[in-house]
């Protein structure tokens, strides 16, 4: 072996080293940064395993791309299969656009080749961001690979496989076609094959036009359709468009310089070989290090910039909500007192879904009356209950917590009716079919629920979990043996006022289940925390004696608080309080916020600086201001209420 191509192989070994260590660095941070539970979280649907599913994708163009992705996307259910999903997507992609660019210009162009990968993975710092964009463009450059490696020199040949590509790519990837005619038009054109651009460019123009009229059903638009990203920011939109644009761009620029150099004209006219180019790098020992050390800094660059964290703090919580995660939950809040979500004087818009969540996490350690105000609230929001229809039709996630919360609540029949505009809203989301498996069984209708079931039992990700309750369902119809549906029985509410919306009457629908099952605690505290918010403390002290059949050590804090307000403004004394006495403690701190009020209270500024330290967490400070002070919670013993268990 000479020295040139020792050196020349040494410069190949430090290149294949960099490389697998970019991709390294990728699964690690996908990993651990991203976390691909959270795009699942986001993303899941029901995967089945069976031929009527692919129809669903193999009767349309761009189907094959589609189904690709739903597949890579059920594998982020397990977070390091998805993550190695992902970048072995951007893996591929790097291969297949180095082979490309090294047919198109003769010689490796390894940190060019690089550049659609890494765009694909910081992209997916968005958790919504679809990996068909990725699995598109991926089809898209094999299928230019192939075409580009043809060796047939006459127009007819080369026009025929190009048809034949085209058929193929239409159907993989649908409107992409168009980019696949491009490239193949670019390439064409560098060897003057005119003609035979022109008639490539035709064919792709007018493909999904037929594909549309005679093949598939479905509109031209729909044909000529490209994967997109509709609910990013302009930069996800920037970095979509740079990632199709790659392909003719990076094209057009190695085909110009394979051109220029044969001309003469380039920096490195005059070397005999590829190889002769990269010993001039290695000479120096400089460029090529200088250059990948550039292209490592521009992508840690571009993920730093892209990455929001504070966005990923709000769908982890959300994580942590539909998975009954509670003590996670009320932690991870704790520990990020400073995010922006939770400035409850900035309003209720970006609050709303997570103080529902709070609230229901507070309940479930059986905190809700007492530290309901140590938390997050905000007068006039609709978070307690979900109360405003108007809100929930401008954030789809709130037709999931309602169908939980509703469930929970043992109303049944808006459960169904949620569930279902859930369904109508997020397709085949696996929630949707194990909520209705329960309201079927709870309604007596067996039946329905062992179709839901036998859907599910194709599924990649639930199917155990389908065929285990179709064994018990057909030992048990009822389901007798389980001890929320028992509980959730004996709250449902029937008659009449089983059909009229809880947004339009929560405190008639919650009374009337109080009068069911006086026993319903959920009931009785979202109710007394719906009068709290509403700041109708005189409620709360005419229902106190609610508080019987609940056999409460003592009367909820916030509720005392209420009380002693009640008692303050009205002067009445002798309420019922089913045998409990309001503690010492509360009324020796409501006598010490009397106090800093009657000092303060003709300046609001100063008198939420004192309040806010030592009453921020009181249904006083709420009361006053409208919003709570989001101060350190009380320490109680919480009682874990209902750890509850949701299917992920």
């Amino acid at each position: 072996m000479s020295w040139q191509q020792g050196q020349s192989s040494r410069y190949r070994r430090q290149n294949r080293v960099l490389t697998a260590g970019l991709f390294a660095l990728f699964y690690v941070y996908i990993l651990f940064c991203v976390d691909p539970r959270l795009t699942y979280h986001l993303q899941c649907r029901v995967f089945q395993l069976n031929s009527a599913f692919l129809a669903e994708f193999a009767s349309k163009p761009g189907g094959i791309a589609a189904y690709l992705a739903e597949f890579f996307t059920q594998l982020d259910y397990y977070p390091w299969i998805g993550a190695l999903a992902l970048t072995g997507v951007a893996l591929s992609l790097f291969v297949s656009t180095a082979s490309m660019l090294r047919t198109v210009g003769g010689r490796r162009y390894v940190l060019l080749s690089l550049v659609p990968a890494a765009l694909l993975v910081v992209l997916h710092n968005d958790h919504a961001y679809p990996i068909e964009v990725g699995v598109s463009v991926l089809m898209v450059t094999v299928a230019f690979w192939v075409y580009a490696r043809f060796t047939f020199r006459g127009t007819v040949p080369r026009l025929g496989a190009f048809a034949v590509l085209a058929a193929g790519t239409f159907y993989a990837v649908g409107g992409m076609v168009l980019l696949f005619a491009l490239v193949c038009a670019l390439f064409d054109a560098r060897e003057r094959r005119f003609l035979l651009m022109a008639m490539c460019v035709g064919i792709a123009s007018v493909l999904p036009l037929a594909g549309a009229w005679w093949l598939f059903s479905v509109t031209p638009q729909q044909a000529y359709a490209w994967p997109w990203f509709t609910e990013g920011d302009w930069a996800s939109a920037a970095m979509t468009v740079a990632l199709y644009a790659f392909l003719p761009v990076s094209v057009s620029a190695v085909a110009l310089h394979r051109w220029l150099k044969s001309i003469g004209l380039d920096s490195s006219a005059g070397t005999a070989s590829a190889e002769d180019d990269v010993l001039r790098e290695e000479d120096s020992g400089r460029p090529w290090r200088i250059r990948w050390g550039a292209f490592f800094v521009a992508v840690a660059l571009a993920v730093f910039l892209t990455f929001d964290r504070d966005e990923q703090v709000l769908l982890r919580l959300d994580r942590y909500a539909q998975h009954g995660q509670w003590p996670e939950l009320l932690a991870s809040v704790q520990r990020h007192k400073s995010h922006p979500a939770f400035d409850v004087k900035q309003g209720i818009d970006r609050t709303t879904l997570l103080v529902h969540d709070i609230n229901r996490a507070l309940y479930h350690r059986g905190d809700l009356l007492i530290n309901m105000f140590a938390f997050p609230q905000v007068g006039g929001s609709p978070s307690l209950l979900l109360s405003s229809e108007e809100f929930c039709l401008k954030n789809r996630r709130a037709f999931i917590k309602r169908s939980d919360l509703f469930f929970e609540l043992g109303q049944i029949n808006e459960t169904e009716r949620v569930t279902h505009e859930l369904w109508a809203s997020f397709g085949n989301h696996p929630l949707v079919f194990r909520r209705l498996v329960d309201v079927n069984v709870l309604k007596g209708r067996p039946h329905a629920a062992r179709n839901y079931l036998r859907f599910m039992e194709h599924s990649l990700l639930y199917s155990s979990w389908a065929k285990g309750l179709l064994e018990e369902l057909e030992r048990d119809p009822q389901l007798s043996g389980n001890a929320e549906l028992a509980r959730l029985r004996n709250c449902m509410l029937r008659g009449d006022l089983a059909g009229a919306p809880v947004y339009k009457v929560p405190e008639l629908r919650l009374m009337s289940q109080l009068d069911v099952n006086p026993t319903n605690r959920m009931a009785f505290e979202y109710l007394m925390a719906y009068w709290l918010l509403q700041g109708e403390h005189g409620k709360v002290a005419a229902n106190i004696g609610r508080i019987a059949p609940l056999q409460y050590p003592r009367i909820p804090r916030h509720c005392e608080e209420a009380l002693l307000l009640h008692m303050s403004e009205t002067g009445k004394r002798n309420l019922n309080v089913a045998g409990h006495e309001i503690s010492a403690a509360s009324m020796q701190r409501f006598g010490g916020f009397q106090q800093i009020v009657s000092r303060f209270g003709h300046d609001q500024g100063q008198l939420w600086d004192a309040l806010m330290r030592d009453y921020g967490n009181t249904y006083w400070f709420y009361e006053r201001f409208g919003v709570t002070g989001f101060g350190e919670p009380v320490q109680v013993l919480s009682r874990n209420v209902d750890s509850g268990a949701s299917l992920p």
